[in-house]
């Protein structure tokens, strides 16, 4: 009986804290993807569509996840010296 129960607010609360992590984390995600579907346009001289296709094919050649290849694409790319 001493065991404190979570109100409806908390609970709420918790959970609003979760989605919006999730958010975030898929708007990162979002970001990375689209900024390596250009850094692979501008590689490879293709269109959204090829290139998009491009990084599917590596990912499952590759069995990496699409947004981990696409991440690492970015970070390897922020590396370069400037053109």
């Amino acid at each position: 009986m001493g065991e404190a129960q979570e109100t409806p607010d908390q609970t709420e609360s918790g959970t609003d804290r979760d989605e919006v992590e999730q958010l975030r984390r898929a708007l990162g995600g979002s970001r990375e993807i689209g900024v390596a579907i250009g850094i692979v346009m501008i590689t490879h001289g293709i269109g959204q569509e090829a290139a998009v296709a491009w990084l599917k094919r590596q990912s499952n050649e590759s069995n990496v996840k699409l947004r981990d290849l696409c991440a690492e694409l970015v970070r390897e790319a922020s590396q370069l010296p400037p053109a």
